[in-house]
């Protein structure tokens, strides 16, 4: 397993006294990291790249036949400079593009063929990977007279689908060179290779109807050079089909593609722009991507003669417009779609936001900025803001549930500043590398790692991942030393559908689950449901810091940008600033330890902005994972017996909730409340905590599914807000390292998937703080930094990674 972090790849030597400068910065200024906490078994188990640093991505991955299968992609930063260079003929395509990646000096030298490999974990560590397929480089190259291209420089996507026979295969989508060499287009259409034994891989039959004419993007009738996403819906194998690198395109249906004569029929108007595809509730459910009007989610309607008719779910960009503009990852967890957004620098620094669509076809956010939408306000139910509060998610790129979890993986731009900033390392280090998020229930967040497991500087993405019987594996991007896979196993942290496992151990630490925080006049309140058999809480505060106090970066010449977005978008080359306004993500140090379940930061500064997390600790130096995280201010409003009261009596009149059974609800919540008014502190939560527990189980039944989720969140915050945090600044003093009063029973029901209610107040917001610069940064010294280091980075890749 890999820890720590190291420094590598140093500039050129003008810079290295820059660097020792910043190394000693690093030892005075760093403030000091709490213990390691314990985590997850998670092992790097492949040499870089497979042994070459020409597999840049692990491009697709899923598991068949008991065994783990990876594809990849070759020289993305290099195919993708090309292939700027094919239409602009600026001279992009060059042999550096980016510090520490290298091109072949003439751009038809590059190794395409892209690989396939096998993983079988029950084999020695030294024999578990074994290459089953290499693409041929067979095609005649009409630009460069005497050299041949390969067939599949890529391979994007892979499914396994049954025919009906019983028989499963697994199928494995390729992407071509046919972009920038256009002229093989014709009798060189990008392939779907199929296999049933794991060994053997070979193309199903050409379509002639596929392979002789084109796909439709509006007005325009293109030549397909590559496949995407492969899902099977309803004993239907669906795949989509793009024109260009950056893989939006058209679905089409794969018509037998176990027989000698498949048939590929496009299914999805000439006008969508799909990114992503994805099975859910019985139907093919599509997001979209536009530069001008924002992402959308399409539910296709199977009936009648193709293309099918789409209905809108989500447009406009869920309310944000070209903010947020496109789908780039979507997946069903507990009954619910999530889906995975981001912009195309449309502004300055790309968004990224999590929403889920409901079985009913309604939807909400989960992670990302409250706005007011079509269908109502509506505010995260994670009350987390764009990215997890982290301004380096360039998108959300993955996701897969494994052991009752939900886990999302980024394409993480912070890298970028380590080569145009290194001084700035001191600052970012701890944020390089991917990051993975995880959930037990959608609704509730935490950071399994923000620094790729230690191995974080070149290893920017969590490009795929997959769920195994053998344990979770995440394939990443990394442009300089090849793709890194990671096996994790001991990642049970979810208990099945009971909710968090009920006893921890120093062998078996249990983080505490449930966090909520509340900011009141004597600081920030905290609580959280209690992890038994912990000795102590460990509290752990990180502060966002405001550009303009750390003076990073200058306007930066940005004409890349992060893969499965368009390659060419407007106003392409201009400076791009990082806003002064902009906030960064501090590192996480201990602020206090409490043996309660609960805590009252008194040494917050109001209007600042803060990250909390929190960790059990075991004894004999075993600490548990982190607790769910929580930003303050939150995106989503404070919880009122008011705006509880509103929300069963909206969803009564929408038909979600049994005339009677609400009836009963809303005389608990007034019982509740005049507990709570009579100084019934314990005696209001009992209330509530019976409330929670009807709602759950008359889910399916009085409530339906999808109000029982929207209640249950509210029902939680607004416990906790009645059982600690309104009295935690009237009952003595709690300075910063000392527990609050400890919450009264401490048991809280462990709350099922939740959408937050369209029907809510809007919050009030706050702007991002602008603290003081750290203790000990002299603001004039890092001004004349950026005077001698300049703008003159090499150009760089944000984060790239179709």
């Amino acid at each position: 397993m890999r820890s720590g972090f190291t420094l590598r790849g140093l500039p050129s030597k003008r810079s290295r006294p820059l660097w020792t400068i910043g190394l000693l910065l690093v030892l005075v200024l760093i403030p000091v990291l709490p213990a390691a906490a314990y985590g997850p078994q998670v092992q790097e188990i492949n040499t870089p790249g497979f042994g070459s640093a020409a597999n840049s991505y692990a491009w697709s991955m899923t598991w068949f036949q008991g065994k783990l299968y990876v594809g990849t992609a070759r020289y993305v930063v290099c195919v993708e400079v090309a292939t700027v260079d094919f239409y602009l003929n600026d001279g992009s395509y060059n042999t550096n593009p980016s510090l520490g990646v290298t091109c072949p000096a003439d751009r038809y030298d590059m190794n395409l063929q892209a690989e396939i490999w096998q993983y079988s974990p029950d084999l020695p560590s030294g024999q578990a990977w074994k290459r089953v397929y290499q693409s041929p480089a067979d095609i005649p190259n009409p630009r460069a007279p005497g050299k041949f291209v390969a067939r599949d420089i890529g391979f994007r996507g892979m499914a396994v689908y049954q025919d009906p026979s019983g028989e499963e295969s697994l199928y494995v989508a390729g992407v071509t060179a046919n972009e920038y060499i256009p002229e093989i287009a014709a009798d060189h259409p990008p392939r779907i290779l199929r296999t049933t034994d794991g060994e053997t891989f070979a193309p199903i039959p050409g379509d002639p109807g596929f392979v002789n004419t084109t796909i439709k993007e509006g007005q325009v009738s293109k030549r397909p050079m590559g496949f995407r996403s492969l899902v099977v819906n309803n004993g239907h194998l669906y795949v989509t089909a793009s024109a260009g690198l950056t893989g939006d395109g058209v679905i089409m249906e794969v018509k037998e593609p176990w027989g000698p004569n498949p048939a590929f029929i496009q299914v999805s108007p000439a006008d969508m722009q799909v990114f992503e595809i994805e099975s859910f509730n019985g139907s093919l459910y599509a997001g979209t991507g536009a530069f001008n009007g924002g992402y959308g989610v399409w539910r296709m309607n199977e009936a009648g003669t193709p293309p099918y008719q789409f209905t809108p779910i989500i447009t406009d960009g869920a309310g944000r417009g070209q903010e947020i503009s496109s789908v780039v990852s979507m997946h069903v967890y507990k009954g619910q779609l999530y889906v995975g957004a981001s912009g195309w620098y449309s502004t300055d620094i790309p968004a990224s936001e999590l929403v889920r669509i409901n079985p009913d076809d309604s939807w909400n956010v989960v992670v990302g900025n409250a706005r007011n939408t079509a269908s109502g306000f509506k505010f995260p139910v994670s009350g987390l803001p764009d990215g997890f509060g982290n301004i380096f998610s360039a998108h959300f790129w993955r996701m897969e549930d494994h052991q009752d979890a939900l886990y999302l993986g980024t394409n993480d731009w912070s890298w970028f500043l380590h080569y145009y900033f290194p001084i700035l390392d001191f600052f970012f280090f701890y944020q390089y590398g991917y990051d993975v998020y995880g959930s037990c229930d959608g609704n509730f967040w935490f950071a399994g790692t923000q620094n790729a497991f230690g191995d974080g500087l070149y290893n920017f993405g969590a490009r795929t991942m997959a769920s195994t019987p053998a344990g979770a594996f995440i394939g990443s991007a990394n442009h300089i030393q090849g793709t890194r896979v990671w096996h994790g196993t001991g990642l049970s942290i979810c208990g099945g559908s009971t909710g968090i496992a009920s006893v921890g151990s120093a062998n078996n630490p249990i983080p505490p689950s449930l966090l909520i925080a509340d900011v009141q006049s004597c600081g920030t309140v905290l609580s959280w449901d209690s992890a038994p058999g912990a000795q102590k809480y460990r509290i752990q505060r990180a502060e966002y810091r405001s550009n303009s106090t750390i003076g990073a970066p200058a306007p930066l010449k940005l004409w890349q940008h992060p893969n499965d977005l368009p390659l060419l978008y407007p106003n392409r080359g201009q400076a791009r600033t990082i806003p002064t306004t902009a906030s960064f993500l501090g590192q996480f140090t201990d602020i206090g330890t409490t043996t309660s379940n609960s805590f009252v930061d008194s040494s917050a500064k109001p209007g600042t902005r803060y990250a909390y997390q929190v960790v059990a600790d075991y004894g004999q130096n075993a600490l548990s994972g982190p607790s769910n995280l929580v930003v303050v201010p939150s995106e989503a409003p404070r919880v009122t017996f008011d705006s509880m009261s509103t929300e069963i009596q909206n969803l009564a009149d929408q038909g979600k909730v049994d005339r009677g059974v609400a009836q009963s609800l809303l005389s608990d919540l007034t019982q509740a409340r005049t507990a709570a008014s009579n100084g019934d502190r314990t005696g209001a939560v009992q209330v509530l905590q019976n409330l929670g527990r009807e709602t759950d189980e008359s889910a399916g039944e009085t409530i339906t599914s999808g109000a029982a989720n929207d209640l249950q969140p509210m029902l939680l915050r607004l416990q906790r807000s009645t059982g600690v945090a309104n009295s935690a600044c009237t009952t003595g003093p709690n300075d910063g390292g000392s527990p609050s009063p400890s919450l009264s029973p401490s048991s809280s029901p462990q709350p099922s998937t939740s959408p937050s209610p369209s029907s809510s107040p809007q919050p009030s917001t706050s702007p991002d703080p602008s603290p003081s610069p750290p203790s000990g940064t002299n603001r004039s010294f890092f001004d004349l930094l950026r005077s001698i280091w300049g703008n003159s980075g090499p150009r760089g890749v944000i984060g790239r990674g179709v």
